[in-house]
């Protein structure tokens, strides 16, 4: 029988339960949350239940106790790394705060392990923020504070860190990264490489260290994990666009070869891995921008953002040394509609549009280390706005026509939609299905999928057949519950005088007006 209630030790003999408002369970308080109920009132068994759970219980901890007794193959792995690595500077990185807590045990008893570095750790949530800082200021000082800072304490070359410092920071001063172990998201191991691969590091060669199971216990582990989080998504049912449709057998089987294939590339060193341009960029491109805004409002000076007027104008030239190129003069515009949709261009000084993507532009006009110049006499940037709101207009009312709404599609989508559209298949509604759930952009875990379908196709000799081919991508949006989206509410068209310029900044290349 289902009882609230902690009746049990309380009463051993059929005796009356207390009056109301006495014991901890009366009224339904919290050690009770119910009635009391007399031992008779149990069935017989669940006294028998409680005792086995207790031994269950114990002969756990015995087992976990006999475990922490053993050699770890870990800490081995990372004592043989850190003494063979050429890299000065590893940053070392865990899923859980515990296990940093239990790394930073063994590294206090066995300074072996860090290779003969001195060495910091950020546990978790449980380092303040301006402790990390400083701890972050000690590891890479002339990336994570500036150029010329000498820390107190002086300098250390091993930083151990949670996730917490996985995205967001320059650490390009050091060269490598150990991932001591893979997390729930496979992604963030590659955000974990991404604190090194970044723009302004000194070493030709970034190396990246990730310890896995040996052969066989990885698929048990991934098994394991895929099981646990079929059922967490079980629990957690219909969320988002993307929500699976599937049995949790299915999604358990989704899962674990995601992450076997993730993990197989992992451990054959893909490069791949770090560049995924299946979205428009790289892995950690823009990182460098959303964390200078994120350390903005953490500082207090977003507010001085947030207050800028509109119609501002500056100029600077570029250093030499940055990307993307210029070849001349241009203006970067930040424009907004009447309603709210907010459009980005960079025009040249002759009105053509030099940049749509944010990206880019974001490095164009990223003014570190550029030197300030009056506006160039005779620019008219009026006109340019012109030009800027034609471009604007012009693709946004393109998307009023529904053969153009979807059109700007990750690359690996594109190519499953041509081959469902094939005139060498013939037509079924399966792949019709398949073709309408690809109209809108979808996860990287699909991304990831219908990428490994397109290199088994392309392969010079093996490579599967077309048919096989639009099968597995008709397999793939059934795999993962996927439907045609419905067609987003009408926007009305917009017009010149619909857009207005929140602000706008003058790029110079570099040697701009040298030599008169």
């Amino acid at each position: 029988r289902d009882v609230a209630g902690a009746g049990v030790e309380e009463f051993a003999d059929d005796g009356p339960p207390p009056e109301d408002g006495d014991g901890p369970g009366a009224g339904g308080g919290e050690a009770g949350g119910g009635e009391w109920l007399p031992a008779s009132a149990f069935r017989s068994d669940y006294e028998a239940d409680l005792l086995r759970d207790g031994e269950l219980l114990g002969e756990l901890a015995a087992l976990l106790r006999a475990l922490g007794e053993r050699p770890d193959p870990k800490l081995e792995a990372m004592r043989r790394i850190m003494a063979e690595t050429p890299a000065q500077k590893v940053a070392v990185f865990t899923a859980f705060r515990d296990t940093a807590a239990y790394l930073d045990g063994r590294l206090a008893e066995d300074a072996s392990l860090a290779g003969g570095r001195e060495w910091l750790s950020v546990l978790g949530a449980g380092t303040p923020a301006r402790e990390r800082e400083r701890k972050l200021a000690r590891f890479c000082p002339k990336t994570a504070a500036r150029d010329g800072y000498e820390p107190r304490g002086g300098e250390v070359d091993l930083l151990l860190s949670t996730d917490v410092l996985s995205e967001g920071q320059n650490l390009q001063q050091a060269q490598a990264v150990l991932s001591w172990d893979m997390p729930w998201n496979p992604q963030r191991v590659v955000q974990r490489n991404g604190r090194v691969i970044r723009m302004g590091s000194e070493h030709g060669t970034a190396l990246l260290y990730t310890l896995m199971p040996e052969e066989g216990g990885l698929e048990e582990m991934l098994r394991l994990e895929a099981r646990l989080r079929a059922k967490i998504e079980a629990a957690n049912a219909a969320v988002g666009m993307e929500s699976p449709v599937l049995s949790e057998e299915d999604a358990e089987q989704r899962i674990y070869a995601d992450r076997l294939g993730f993990a197989e590339r992992l451990g054959a060193g893909d490069a791949s891995l770090l560049d995924e341009r299946e979205g428009g960029g790289s892995a950690f491109e823009g990182e460098r921008f959303r964390g200078i805004v994120r350390r903005a409002y953490e500082e207090g000076d977003a507010q001085r953002v947030l207050d800028l007027p509109w119609g501002i104008g500056a100029a600077f030239v570029r250093r030499p040394d940055r990307s993307p190129p210029l070849d001349g003069p241009a203006v970067f515009f930040a424009c907004e509609t009447a309603a709210g949709e907010r459009y980005w261009r960079t025009v040249s000084l002759a009105g053509e549009i030099v940049h749509r993507d944010d990206l880019p532009m974001l490095r164009l006009i990223d003014p570190e280390g550029a030197e300030a110049r009056p506006v160039p006499a005779g620019l008219d940037p009026e006109r340019l706005f012109g030009a800027a709101a034609a471009d604007i207009c012009e693709r946004h009312n393109a998307l009023l026509d529904p053969a153009r709404r979807y059109g700007d599609l990750p690359a690996s989508q594109r190519w499953a939609v041509g081959v469902l559209r094939s005139p060498a298949l013939a037509g079924s509604d399966r792949y019709a299905a398949a073709d309408a759930a690809l109209g809108v952009r979808r996860n990287l875990a699909v991304l990831r999928e219908l990428a490994s379908l397109r290199r088994d196709y392309e392969r010079d000799e093996g490579g599967i057949g077309i048919a096989e081919c639009a099968d597995g991508i008709a397999g793939t949006i059934e795999r993962f519950g996927l439907r045609a989206p419905e067609a987003p509410a009408p926007r009305r068209r917009i017009a010149p005088d619909d857009i207005g310029v929140l602000c706008w900044q003058v790029v110079l290349p570099s040697g701009f007006g040298e030599g008169g």
